[in-house]
C-alpha cells in the first residue's frame, strides 16, 4: 500500500508486449563503445587539423597576392574590413 492507502497492482505483461517495448526503445549508440568513440574522436581531430591547415594556407596565399598586387596595404585595412563584415546586419535583422 502507498502512503494514501491505495494499493499498487502489478500486472504481468505477455512476452510479445515486452518484446515490442524493447524494440521501440532507442538503440544504443555505436559511440558508447570506448574503442569506437576514441577512433571517431581521433578522426574528427585529424579532419579539424586538416581544415585548419588548408584555411591557414589559403589566407597566407591571399595575403601574399594582395601585398604583391597593391603597394600600400596596411593591416588596419584588413581589420576594418573584417569588423565591418562581422557587424553588418543580416537579411533577418533588417
Amino acid at each position: 500500500m502507498t502512503a494514501f492507502g491505495q494499493m499498487i497492482v502489478s500486472i504481468p505483461l505477455p512476452d510479445r508486449v515486452r518484446t515490442g517495448m524493447r524494440r521501440a526503445m532507442v538503440r544504443p549508440s555505436p559511440l558508447d563503445d570506448p574503442q569506437k568513440s576514441a577512433h571517431a574522436w581521433a578522426r574528427y581531430k585529424r579532419l579539424m587539423r586538416l581544415m585548419f591547415g588548408i584555411t591557414t594556407g589559403v589566407v597566407i596565399i591571399a595575403m601574399v597576392i594582395i601585398y604583391k598586387e597593391v603597394e600600400d596595404v596596411s593591416p588596419h585595412f584588413f581589420i576594418a574590413v573584417s569588423y565591418t563584415h562581422l557587424t553588418l546586419p543580416t537579411n533577418r535583422e533588417v
